[in-house]
Order: structure tokens, then sequence, then C-alpha cells
């Protein structure tokens, strides 16, 4: 199992789990969250934002895409919590990008679990950072095995109020490279807590969902 740490190194996917399935920018979303078989856990609330000046969420995710967040839009506002990614199937690789609702330097652990609940891998203190420039280079966080054993994955750490982007599965025959060339991702320190980004402000979001193989 190794850790994957950019979209293009997963390689292309063949699986793409839209949040903006679940409804436009403030969509308030009941756990669990699910599109088709990914199932998300692990907080008390979610909210479906969009990136940019037409929604309400500002990081480094791209202008448009739509967002998961542990938010309440019942008056708690962002909330702490992780995000507990379950797969119908068990996947071979897969990835995400994440962001903080602070900005500055944050770091998420990635745990990965096989269909019995037994952990079979994880990458500690993973840096990333919020800068607000909605350009797409959110941290991308991921893992690739060399079996169909990856049934859960969790993403703890980056803080209340946190998103994810799009969950990618890749294409069998991309594997390879990717385990051929990725190392392992060492830990690093994880120091205090930074400044609190903007509040959140709309738009539709249209649909996108494959099946994962």
């Amino acid at each position: 199992m190794i850790h994957v740490d950019s979209r293009a190194a997963l390689g292309t996917p063949v699986a793409v789990v839209d949040w903006g399935s679940l409804g436009g920018d403030l969509t308030a979303v009941a756990p669990p969250a699910q599109v088709g078989p990914v199932t998300v856990w692990g907080a008390t609330a979610f909210t479906v934002f969009e990136e940019g000046e037409n929604g309400s969420f500002f990081s480094d995710f791209a202008e448009g895409d739509r967002v998961l967040s542990l938010f309440d839009l019942e008056g708690a506002g962002d909330i702490p919590g992780v995000f507990d990614i379950r797969f119908a199937t068990p996947v071979r690789a897969v990835g995400t990008q994440i962001q903080s609702f602070l900005y500055g330097t944050f770091w998420v652990d990635l745990t990965l679990y096989d269909q019995f609940g037994a952990e079979i891998a994880s990458f500690l203190n993973i840096e990333g950072e919020n800068t607000e420039n909605g350009d797409g280079t959110a941290l991308f966080v991921g893992a690739a095995s060399d079996a169909d054993n990856i049934a859960r994955m969790v993403l703890a750490g980056a803080g209340d109020g946190a998103a994810i982007n799009a969950i990618i599965v890749p294409e069998p025959p991309t594997l390879l490279l990717t385990l051929t060339l990725l190392g392992l991702m060492p830990a690093a320190r994880r120091p205090g807590s930074q400044g609190r980004g903007r509040p959140h402000r709309a738009v539709n979001a249209s649909d996108s969902l494959e099946q994962i193989q």
C-alpha cells in the first residue's frame, strides 16, 4: 500500500463521485452522505458547498467544484468530525482533495481499512495549505494497493468545517505505473492551529456519477 499525492499519479478515473449530485450550493445533507456505492459518515451533519465567487466555499479547490463539508446549516456552523468514506465493493486505489476551513497550513491523517474492519495502512501528518486561490491546487490524498482491499478510508485532522472534493477511483491499467513510481509518505510534525477562513456564501450543481467497477 502506498500513499498517492496527486490525481494525475492516481491515473485516469473510472469512477467519479460528485457531491453536486446531492444538490447545489448550501444543500444540507444528513449523515450518511451517499452517492451510489459510496457513503460518508463521521459527522452530525454535512453540507454541499460550491467553491469560488459564485459559491460559498473559498479555498484551493477549482472554481465551481462542489464539495462536501463538515458544516451544519441549522445554526452550528462549522463542526468537528472526520470523513469516514466507505465503499460498497472494495477498491484497489482511491483519492480525493481535502481543504481546511481555516487559512494556512493544516495536517491530515489518512487511514485505510479492509472489508473486515482491519486497518491495512495509515499515512499521518500529510501537509496541506489553504490559500483561497480557487485554482485546483487543494491537497490531494489517496492510496493505491496491490489488491482490491480498500473498503474504507478515513480522513481526519483537517479541522472543523473541512471539506472534500469528488472521490475518484482509477482505471486498473494505470495502477502498475502508480505502484512503480510512487513511494511511502513520510510523517511530519503537527503544529498548532491557524487563523479562520471567511464565512460561507450559491449556485446550481450538475450531476456526475459512474459506478465503481
